[in-house]
């Protein structure tokens, strides 16, 4: 079975009130190394990358172009592009002309790191609308609906050319709306998994957001690629599945 990696990017910094307030999230070690500025919490890119090509790994990074300054970040998200990492378009739905701002976004994005080929929805508000645009826009899939809303894990075709990759498994939903330790959260994961292999599926999608690889829950996924590469998955980003 194929284990599809991706990464949303929410954000990449927060004031230190909204650190501190959280503070039991985070390790001292990496608490006391943002205080000191000395380390982003947020910005987890470069962790990311140092996580996944540890294996030989490459995942899909799903990037908004209106949360913060973009270009910021531009620079290493096109030399991550260059080592092999796919980057997408993390879409923010807005509520009044959809067609005007998914190309202007997209537009921006294949402006600073080249053409690129995915799209997820942030929060996941996917509309039956909206996949009609991203198919209009000439996406080659969407990333935002949950397998267990559309009852299956293979890339499909939704809308003309466009698939749909549906996600397996989200890191927010198991330590959010699930409230689970992290524990709780391994056997969950390795149920999801080994479950959905059990069932004969070619294709499962994982989503951990980059902001979280520090947090608590959020470190077990450095656990979770040790797992896949210990049992020999087959680990890809979202577009090298397209017709697997």
């Amino acid at each position: 079975m194929r284990i599809i990696l991706t990464h949303d990017v929410d954000s990449l910094s927060k004031p230190i009130s909204h650190v501190l307030k959280r503070w039991r999230r985070f390790a001292f070690k990496d608490l006391l190394m943002h205080v000191l500025s000395l380390k982003s919490l947020y910005n987890n890119l470069s962790e990311l990358e140092r996580l996944e090509d540890r294996y030989d790994y490459r995942s899909t990074i799903f990037v908004p172009v209106v949360f913060f300054p973009i270009s910021d970040i531009s620079s290493q998200l096109s030399k991550m592009a260059e080592d092999g990492w796919e980057i997408a378009l993390h879409f923010i739905v807005e509520g009044f002309q959809l067609r005007s701002l998914i190309k202007m976004e997209k537009e921006r994005l294949n402006a600073l790191v080249g053409n690129i080929h995915g799209v997820r929805t942030h929060m996941l508000t996917i509309s039956e609308k909206l996949l009609e645009e991203y198919c209009q826009a000439g996406f080659k899939y969407d990333s935002s609906i949950r397998a267990e809303e559309c009852g299956r894990y293979e890339a499909h075709k939704i809308c003309g050319d466009m698939n749909e990759i549906p996600i397996g498994l989200m890191d927010a939903d198991i330590f959010g709306r699930l409230n689970m330790n992290e524990n709780e959260a391994w056997s969950y994961i390795l149920s999801k998994i080994e479950n959905a292999e059990k069932k004969g599926e070619k294709q499962f999608t994982i989503l951990f957001h980059q902001e979280s690889l520090r947090m608590r829950g959020g470190r077990l996924y450095n656990k979770l690629l040790e797992y896949l590469n210990e049992n020999s998955y087959k680990v890809s980003k979202c577009l090298d599945a397209l017709g697997s």
